[in-house]
């Protein structure tokens, strides 16, 4: 092809060069907006539902930590040999030891280190008084073998306590979604055995 064709090719394509531009027109102002609002509809209902499903999960997730966590005491005190504890705040939770040398309470490593659950969480608890009005807890025991002085600098002595003998402070744990509404509740019974009593709502 010469120099010379190039312009009479250029003029036999133009036409279908204009026609096939036309049918490229636009979108309307209307239907973008339409596709904008079914969008943001997709978006929120997906955001919600995934919130909800997140919330569920973060409960689900701290109650088998805390179910773990309180087996893994029973079993570690009992095999092991040691004074183990468990102190609670309503963030969440941290094991602790008896040093025998030192007299003190210390904090443990992985896997029994602290935890504290995601937000908006929260931890409650009750201990289980005994059946007996005469009988003494295993907490209330140990706490009159660790007693404080008043007004000590001392750090606050562990709810729960776990015995080398397989004893263990009685007890129901509560991990609650204030947003959700969702509850979690476990029982430790004076074996150490931990169970999920209410699915949640």
């Amino acid at each position: 092809m010469t120099s010379v064709d190039y312009p009479f090719v250029v003029a036999a394509l133009s036409p279908r060069v204009i026609h096939y531009s036309r049918a490229q027109r636009g979108f309307t102002l209307l239907e973008i907006l339409v596709v904008v609002v079914l969008m943001a509809a997709v978006t929120t209902l997906l955001a919600v539902g995934a919130s909800r499903g997140s919330g569920r999960d973060v409960a689900e997730e701290s109650t088998a930590k805390l179910r773990a966590t309180l087996e893994l005491l029973t079993e570690s005190s009992l095999f092991r040999g040691e004074l183990l504890a468990l102190r609670l705040d309503d963030q969440g939770w941290e094991p602790l030891r008896f040093e025998v040398s030192t007299g003190e309470f210390e904090v443990m490593a992985d896997p029994l280190a602290r935890y504290d659950m995601p937000e908006p969480l929260q931890l409650e608890w009750e201990m289980e008084s005994p059946r007996d009005a005469t009988e003494v807890s295993i907490s209330t025991a140990a706490e009159n073998l660790f007693e404080r002085p008043q007004g000590s600098d001392e750090p606050e002595l562990p709810q729960f306590f776990f015995f080398p003998s397989g004893e263990t402070s009685a007890a129901r744990f509560m991990i609650r979604n204030p947003d959700s509404g969702l509850e979690r509740v476990l029982k430790l019974d004076p074996l150490g055995r931990a169970e999920l009593m209410d699915d949640g709502v």
